[in-house]
């Protein structure tokens, strides 16, 4: 009848493990999707460039995922995710700035303001953060970044469905 329902699903994958289940339902005018996944000690970096095409961020750890959307179009579907996720990540990196640098630098003249350099990467031993996504916006309140030089925390608003993300950090 148009819909699927796939509950548990197992596999291993990004050298890790993903438990939980899939529902689609291509019965209505409007395909939806529902999506609740446990993702444990896995690899980040290639995740995100097979699912998303992003390469921003490095790591191992868990993502959760309590997520819905519906849409006849990638970009409809972007648009209408909901749901919550949360993010626990190990000994990785943040790609495009080097959080570091930019501190020693700071008073020396340099620019007060930089743009992503993908040769560029902050270093962390922990991140963590959850965030509620409506219509396609997922808002952050307690991102946590910490390496053994800084403590950073966050919070702001990724736009999903128009790709482009306004998040505020403050440091330690």
């Amino acid at each position: 009848n148009g819909q699927l329902n796939v509950s548990p699903i197992s596999a291993e994958l990004y050298q890790g493990s993903i438990s939980g289940s899939i529902a689609i339902n291509a019965a209505q005018k409007m395909p939806g999707f529902a999506i609740k996944q446990n993702l444990e000690g896995i690899d980040i970096g290639p995740l995100l460039k097979d699912a998303a095409n992003l390469d921003m961020l490095e790591g191992k750890g868990d993502v959760d995922l309590n997520i819905t959307t519906q849409g006849n179009t990638v970009s409809a579907l972007k648009k209408g995710l909901n749901g919550a996720a949360a993010l626990n990540l190990a000994d990785g990196a943040v790609k495009g700035v080097n959080i570091a640098r930019k501190l020693r630098e700071f008073g020396k003249g340099g620019a007060d303001t930089e743009t992503a350099n993908k040769n560029e990467k902050t270093d962390f031993s922990e991140m963590e953060a959850t965030f509620r996504v409506k219509n396609g916006v997922a808002h952050n309140e307690d991102l946590s970044l910490k390496s053994p030089l800084l403590r950073l925390s966050g919070k702001g608003d990724i736009d999903i469905g128009m790709g482009r993300p306004a998040v505020a950090v403050a440091g330690d």
